[in-house]
């Protein structure tokens, strides 16, 4: 688990309030990165991920701001592109289970019984 030095700035990252995106001081990295962008949200699979959304819940690093246009659109392209490409594999496989019903069948089972 990493030691929280410091935390500002919480704001949503999603309208879903799920997560909350902070700038953060870790005790071990702050020599090498200083102050870093840190998404915590209440299943954060890190305990201080955890710790951190309990602690901007509960107001310690000030109030939390809503996300902005960007969070939310960015957001919306990440979803966007999931359900294209989940609508692309299903139209290659119907395309492909297609393809193969039109095809004789000696291209599609070459195999021979005597």
């Amino acid at each position: 688990m990493n030691t929280v030095l410091s935390a500002r700035n919480p704001r949503w990252s999603d309208q879903a309030h799920t997560s909350i995106v902070l700038w953060v001081v870790f005790e071990e990295t702050k020599d090498f990165y200083g102050e870093v962008p840190f998404t915590a949200s209440a299943d954060d699979s890190e305990p201080h991920g955890v710790d951190l959304f309990n602690r901007a819940v509960a107001g310690e690093f000030g109030e939390i701001l809503e996300p902005t246009e960007e969070m939310v659109m960015a957001r919306v392209m990440i979803l966007r592109g999931g359900y294209s490409a989940g609508a692309t594999e299903k139209s290659t496989h119907w395309l492909m289970s297609w393809t193969l019903c039109k095809m004789p069948l000696h291209w599609v089972w070459p195999l021979k019984l005597n």
